[in-house]
């Protein structure tokens, strides 16, 4: 006998189709959460942007200032009560050097009857006393005749030593390590206040002196 087709009642066939719609939708559901989630983990990370500064606008960082090698640094002269440090060069062996010092005890301008320096003396003469010092290693020789320059602000350098002499040790001597004298120069200057220079080196001078302007 053949079988007979099952018929299904209306109730039955909207049941049927209700489950059908529901299935798809949770498979559509799924799909969709899947997708989203894929596409999360595979997007780059956005990184944040950084404004461009136009070029004009950029600031280079300084530089420290170089120095030439040729350049000499300035000698800062010293007033009455002050000391000179410096460094001359040995006479025999100009390699080797030493430390010397100028400590300025007095300065005292006179008259060249005052001193009993040579008559028709009529520039300003001044009484310069210094302590100099050898505080370095080596011997260091002193010799002020011609060496000693005078200046101002209207006077261009010009020699200031004299045949005159006061009483006292002579200063220009050779020093060995940590030796010492005190005594005075007698010197010709245009007039009162100016610098004094001692030129040990034609390239620099040793150290200056700041004379007083009374």
């Amino acid at each position: 006998m053949a079988a007979r087709p099952v018929i299904l009642g209306e109730s039955m066939r909207t049941a049927v189709r209700a489950a059908g719609v529901a299935a798809a939708l949770s498979l559509a559901f799924v799909a969709g959460c899947s997708s989203s989630s894929d596409a999360k983990s595979e997007a780059p990370e956005a990184k944040p942007t950084v404004a461009e500064v136009p070029a004009d606008m950029v600031i280079e960082e300084a530089k420290p200032a170089t120095t030439s090698p040729n350049m000499v640094p300035e000698v800062e002269p010293v007033g009455v009560g002050g000391t000179a440090r410096f460094k001359i060069s040995d006479k025999n062996d100009p390699s080797v050097t030493t430390t010397m010092t100028a400590a300025v005890v007095k300065a005292r301008y006179v008259t060249a009857r005052e001193i009993g320096a040579e008559y028709g003396e009529k520039k300003q003469l001044l009484v310069l006393t210094l302590t100099i010092k050898n505080i370095g290693h080596g011997v260091g020789t002193i010799s002020t005749d011609g060496a000693v320059k005078w200046e101002d602000g209207r006077t261009s350098p010009r020699d200031a030593t004299t045949q005159g002499t006061t009483h006292g040790p002579d200063l220009n001597a050779e020093y060995q390590p940590g030796q010492s004298v005190t005594g005075s120069l007698v010197l010709r200057v245009g007039r009162k206040g100016g610098t004094l220079s001692y030129i040990d080196d034609p390239s620099s001078p040793a150290f200056k002196v700041a004379l007083p302007a009374t």
